[in-house]
């Protein structure tokens, strides 16, 4: 008997079971119903066994005894399972369902209890963690080790348990779909990202604050490609709670910009100018790595025809320019650009 809490995981157990098992020798009875009784149980059992159920409770029970007595008599023990709180019919140890053992069938079967925590078919996997044993925690560290590995498109819940050791089934009992833990990592990386920026301090210092944030943010996203892909590609997948704590830091940048003698929407205007050119540098430079362009290394001037763009070239044999447009000399050039733009415009408000 396969048990467990609403949504722990029993009917993907049940079906998962029987994949490995050849279907010629070991015919399935599924059983979706497990409100169906013991005369439901029967029919079920000679119908997938090629009969017609008869209409006689007695006849019926007997009908289901004589099929399955002679499977067993011309067949390699089967496996049977039913995939709702259902029965798992093991032939190397019972003979029949326990749920007639009051009828004419008496005596002849006995049933195995088995918990979700263990494996439902002895197919040489390998010994899972009992339930309980992980936390949302370990699965979210989890996560992220599989995503740092396989990408975030290619992380699954069967790879996740697979890296954790555990039954699928554990991590849906936490995160019901892969949404729900992109979300959870999501909100983790933001955290991590704001814990790991500059604070605004003094607004006479507001140019140097928003210099060290831009390199700070582009530093911290190059170094980790999952807290990236989260933060900056799936910005769907914030929960409301950190979709906050992005906006709180912002209103804290803007308060210290008009503090510094900025009108609102200038403060507005230079914050988000600055952050969508970082955004952007980051962004574009992960796309480039990923698909290993040639603009990033010495490839890159295999890509120019001396003849026909004689100012390329030259700059990249004599400058060392990047034709990727995402090192760091043009990250700086294009920072301090904006930067002393801003600081004209303060000059001339004031």
């Amino acid at each position: 008997m396969i048990t467990g809490e609403v949504g722990a995981g029993k009917t993907v157990a049940v079906r998962a079971g029987p994949v490995q098992l050849e279907a010629s020798r070991h015919p399935i009875i599924c059983i979706a119903d497990p409100t169906i009784g013991r005369c439901g149980l029967q029919s079920q059992i000679v119908t997938a066994s090629g009969g017609q159920p008869a209409f006689h409770f007695r006849v019926l029970a007997h009908q289901a005894a004589s099929l399955l007595s002679g499977e067993l008599g011309s067949r390699p023990p089967p496996a049977r399972y039913s995939n709702a709180y259902g029965l798992l019919l093991d032939w190397l140890e019972i003979r029949f369902c326990a749920h007639i053992r009051g009828g004419p069938m008496r005596g002849c079967c006995k049933i195995q209890e088995l918990n979700m925590s263990q494996s439902t078919v002895k197919t040489g996997v390998r010994q899972r963690r009992e339930r309980g044993s992980i936390t949302p925690e370990e699965i979210i560290k989890g996560a992220f080790a599989v995503a740092d590995r396989d990408s975030l498109d290619n992380l699954s819940m069967p790879e996740l348990a697979r890296h954790l050791g555990v039954g699928v089934t554990s991590v849906y009992w936490y995160f019901r779909k892969k949404d729900d833990l992109i979300q959870t990592m999501s909100d983790q990386a933001i955290q991590t990202v704001h814990s790991q920026l500059p604070q605004p301090g003094d607004p006479a210092q507001w140019r140097a604050f928003l210099a060290g944030y831009c390199r700070k943010m582009r530093e911290v996203y190059l170094a980790n490609d999952t807290i990236s892909d989260l933060v900056l590609v799936r910005t769907r997948s914030y929960s409301l709670p950190a979709t906050h704590l992005t906006y709180q830091a912002v209103e804290a940048a803007l308060e210290m910009l008009v503090r510094a003698g900025f009108t609102p929407l200038t403060a507005w205007n230079l914050y988000s100018a600055l952050s969508i050119y970082t955004r952007g540098i980051i962004i574009s430079e992960r796309i480039q790595r990923m698909n290993n362009a040639p603009s990033l290394d010495d490839r890159q001037i295999k890509l120019l025809e001396p003849e026909r763009m004689p100012l390329l070239t030259t700059l990249v044999e004599q400058e060392s320019i990047s034709l990727s447009m995402v090192g760091d000399d043009n990250f700086e050039y294009g920072l301090e650009a904006m930067l002393e733009t801003f600081e004209r415009q303060l000059q001339a408000e004031k």
